[in-house]
This record gives structure tokens, sequence and C-alpha cells, in this order.
């Protein structure tokens, strides 16, 4: 699912309340972070429902992040703030096996 760098995995759906709200937060984290320090993704619920129960993620918004060695890190279910996030990205290694 990703390339040896942390990976953001937002699970969203269209009728959820909240997730447009998390789907702006996790776009500026994007735009912070360069795509070398960390992978973003969206993962419409309804879209993708196998992926989305293989994660075992039983809410939206559900904000998984994932270390460079692919090992979850953080699960958030619901809205996550911007700083929060920042927070457990920024105590992440910078490389896999560090």
């Amino acid at each position: 699912m990703h390339d040896g760098i942390p990976l953001l995995l937002t699970v969203v759906s269209r009728h959820c309340a909240v997730c447009p709200a998390q789907k702006r937060i996790v776009a500026e984290l994007g735009a912070r972070y360069s795509a070398t320090r960390l992978k973003v993704i969206l993962l419409d619920a309804e879209a993708e429902p196998e992926r989305v129960r293989a994660l075992s993620v039983m809410t939206v918004p559900t904000t998984l992040l994932f270390t460079a060695g692919g090992t979850v890190a953080h699960v958030n279910n619901g809205l996550v703030g911007l700083e929060a996030l920042m927070r457990q990205i920024d105590g992440l290694p910078l490389t896999q096996g560090k």
C-alpha cells in the first residue's frame, strides 16, 4: 500500500457529516509534508468496502498512520485535528528501521 515512507490513510464516506472537515485537515497535511516524508491516501468506504473491512475499520472518518515499515502506529476513530495528527506524524521515524 505504500513504498517505504510513512502513510496516512484516511477512511471517509460521502454520508459522513464530519468527513469533509477531516478531508480538509488531511489535505493540509499533504501540503505541509513532502511526498518523501508522508504519503497521504483517502479511501472511500463505500467504493472500497473490502479494503475497509481488511483494515478492521468500523467508523468514518478513521485515520490510520503507518510507519515506513508498514506497521500501524496510530488509529484515530472520528474527527482528529491537524495538531494531533502532526504530533503523531512528527513522532514517527523518518526512515524504515530507525
